[in-house]
Parts: C-alpha cells; sequence; structure tokens
C-alpha cells in the first residue's frame, strides 16, 4: 500500500466518523425537543387542571337540606351575593394578568380546598384562589400569605372574560379583557374564563428566525427555545350570574 492509498484511506475513515457523529448529534437533538414537548404539554395539561378546578366552582353557595315547610327540597347556606361575585384580576396589557376566584366553603372538610390544598375553614367562609406569574414561575396564593410555585417556564399568563352582550334568547358572547371590566356589575355577568399560558422550553432549538404565535396571537420570537402556548376555556356555575345583556364600553 503506498502513502497515497494510506492518506486517502484515512480521509475516509474521518468523513465516515464524521457523518455518524453528525447523525447522532441530530438524531439527539430530535429526541431532546420531542421529549421536552411532551413534558411542556404534560406541564400545562397539570396547570390547567389546577386553575380549572377553582374556576368551576367560582361562586358556588354551600347547599343544605332545607326546613320542613319551606316547599323545597335544598336550600342555600347564609346566601350572600357577595359570595358570589368572587371574579376579579388585573390587566397586565403586554405583560402577565392575574386571576382571582373563589366559592363558599362547603361543611365537608375534605371537600374544602383551595389551589395550595389549604382549608379555610366552615361556611361561610370563602375560598379564595389568586394565580399570578413571578419570575417565570406561575404562582397560586390561598388561604395562607405565601404564594406557593404551580408552573415553571412560564413566559405569559393571559385571561379574557367572556360576557353575554345580546338577548338572553339570543345569547352573543363578547370575549374582553379585565381592563374592559369596568364595575361590580360588569364582574357579575362573567359567563366562562379563557386561560392561556405561554411555556418556553430550556433546551437549545435553532429556529431559523421562524416566530410563533404568543398568547396575545402576535408572532413573537423564539429565541432558540421551544414555546408550547395552552388554552382553556371554563364556564362559571354561579347561582346568581347575570344573564341579561350588559354594555361593555
Amino acid at each position: 500500500m503506498t502513502l497515497l492509498e494510506l492518506l486517502v484511506g484515512i480521509a475516509i475513515g474521518l468523513l465516515v466518523i464524521a457523518a455518524a457523529i453528525g447523525t447522532l448529534a441530530i438524531t439527539r437533538g430530535t429526541a431532546n425537543t420531542v421529549t421536552e414537548i411532551s413534558q411542556l404539554q404534560q406541564q400545562a395539561a397539570y396547570a390547567l387542571r389546577v386553575i380549572g378546578m377553582q374556576l368551576r366552582q367560582t361562586g358556588a353557595l354551600e347547599i343544605v337540606e332545607a326546613t320542613p315547610g319551606m316547599g323545597q327540597p335544598f336550600t342555600f347556606t347564609n346566601p350572600d351575593p357577595v359570595l358570589d361575585v368572587i371574579i376579579d384580576g388585573t390587566d397586565g396589557g403586554s405583560g402577565t394578568d392575574t386571576l382571582t376566584v373563589g366559592y363558599q366553603a362547603p361543611s365537608i372538610a375534605a371537600m374544602r380546598r383551595d389551589c395550595n390544598g389549604a382549608d379555610p375553614g366552615a361556611p361561610p367562609a370563602n375560598v379564595p384562589s389568586t394565580f399570578s406569574v413571578t419570575g417565570t414561575n406561575l404562582m397560586c396564593q390561598g388561604v395562607n400569605a405565601i404564594p406557593q410555585p404551580v408552573l415553571a417556564n412560564v413566559v405569559d399568563f393571559q385571561v379574557n372574560y367572556r360576557v353575554n352582550v345580546n338577548t338572553t334568547a339570543d345569547p352573543q358572547f363578547r370575549i374582553v379583557t379585565r381592563a374592559q371590566l369596568t364595575s361590580a356589575e360588569h364582574l357579575r355577568h362573567v359567563r366562562a374564563i379563557e386561560i392561556c399560558i405561554d411555556l418556553q422550553g430550556t433546551e437549545p432549538t435553532p429556529d431559523a428566525g421562524i416566530p410563533y404565535t404568543n398568547c396575545l396571537g402576535v408572532a413573537a420570537a423564539r429565541n432558540n427555545r421551544t414555546h408550547f402556548v395552552s388554552r382553556n376555556v371554563f364556564e362559571l356555575r354561579r347561582a346568581n350570574v347575570l344573564t341579561t345583556p350588559v354594555v361593555i364600553p
């Protein structure tokens, strides 16, 4: 074997090794991306379950057996209209929003839990839960004063409200922000709440400058990170929700 043939053989071997390493790197990057997307999906689903558990009970009142002679099998414990208007929050504009919801604590201790699992006490106590973002963590503050993390790697948290602006027979829902709900009367007309969470991965992922649609519905830069935007709409089952149309500026 001549020196030239030896050098050619070495060169071919190096090319094969380089191709194998490149293929391995691409495969590893793809596997990491797929795994991260799956993790972000699971995290978003968990967060929406935690939020949904509180939203589906918003404004609920304790139901108890009625006393004989009242003409109905059940009634409410201390039905206070104020307890029904436990929907509030702040509009962060281009930043993150906050949301506060609550319901009347049931008499069964195992059923009265805020988003952190704390027990607020027996009725007519309120079970509050406030969701907000601190840094990149979605936090929830319940009965206790110290918020607890629910989800990490959150870059946006948006809350929209759905109210009926048409006749009761033919409802037409309008999606508004908290800033557009300028009175307690507006809050009493909220029929559903839309939640949007934007999660960002930690693994570097070349994006070739291709943007994604964020929670505000606009194109945003990925910054070489995987983004997963998850939305859900929760209908409120409040006892005293106003179904008549409302005028919102």
